[in-house]
């Protein structure tokens, strides 16, 4: 959620930046900056996060696939299936 200025700010920031006739953005529409970095700042690293935790998915899915020990065509079946979600899955993680 995006921070507004508190009134107190608000009028500190009223008092340096005056409004200058009607094609000035209101004050109170002010976003403040330093909130909006940190707002990045965490999406930037729940997306990390989530990425990190597909790139482990995708890494035990090879290994399920690449099993010799695993022969039959009932195993052949499901190392396709899972191969194609794989795809599937690194469309649209990326």
């Amino acid at each position: 959620m995006l921070k507004f200025l508190n009134s107190a700010s608000l009028e500190d920031w009223e008092s340096r930046n005056p409004t200058k006739g009607s094609n000035s953005v209101s004050a109170s529409f002010y976003l403040d900056p330093a909130e909006i970095k940190a707002q990045c700042r965490e999406a930037i690293d729940n997306l990390n996060e989530v990425s990190s935790k597909t790139i482990n998915v995708e890494h035990k899915l090879d290994e399920f696939i690449n099993n010799s020990e695993l022969e039959s065509k009932a195993f052949d079946a499901l190392k396709q299936q899972i191969a194609d979600y794989k795809t599937v899955l690194q469309s649209i993680s990326r």
